[in-house]
């Protein structure tokens, strides 16, 4: 069965559905330019957990070209079978998986960009409850994006213009070169803009 049209993502065993899985992508990333991405996280939000529960682990999906409502538990993309980062005292609200290696990767070659799937290890899938979370469908009675799962950004604007003070200092992102003076001290010049520190 595929549940794409629903407002919720599951991982782990149910009840009535058996043992499940959940299949995230961003067909589209945010468009940074002149930036250098330092790190990124997906955040799930939790909205339900039965007592025996277990880590829920991220995965990266290798198949392209996949279909979320195409997808069935006989018709999964392939993934890794190592988890990118894996999760197991997850609160109710925002959980943030680390994705920093995946999401740069992403912004480097667009087309690795297959999405990841989370679940439990295979041993405990079939034997651990499940726990919930919203998906991109859930509608917030607010009206707010709150719940939906998030793709969470760091990055570093870079500055082209050489005569912003950005460029000015020292600063662990730049590089510099140190010349002594005659015995008399250590002059320090960017070299990116020539200023002499």
């Amino acid at each position: 069965m595929n549940y794409y049209n629903t407002s919720y993502l599951y991982v782990g065993h149910d009840a009535t559905i058996g043992a499940t899985r959940s299949l995230v992508k961003w067909p589209t990333l945010p468009d940074i330019p002149n930036a250098e991405v330092l790190g990124g996280q997906i955040g799930f939000y939790q909205y339900h957990a039965y007592s025996q529960i277990a880590p829920v682990g991220m995965h990266k999906v290798t198949t392209s070209g996949w279909a979320h409502d195409k997808v069935t538990w006989n018709a999964l993309p392939s993934f890794n079978a190592s988890a990118e980062s894996t999760l197991g005292s997850l609160v109710t609200g925002y959980n943030y998986f680390e994705a920093t290696s995946l999401i740069k990767e992403w912004y480097a070659n667009p087309q690795a960009n297959n999405g990841v799937i989370f679940k439990y290890a295979d041993s405990q899938e079939n034997s651990n409850t499940r726990r919930s979370f919203y998906s991109s469908d859930w509608i917030n009675p607010d009206r707010t994006s709150l719940g939906k799962p998030k793709l969470v950004i760091s990055f570093r604007k870079l500055v082209i213009s050489f005569r912003s003070k950005e460029f000015l200092g020292l600063a662990d992102y730049w590089k510099f070169t140190p010349d002594i003076f005659q015995g008399e001290g250590t002059g320090v010049v960017n070299v990116i803009n020539g200023n002499c520190l």
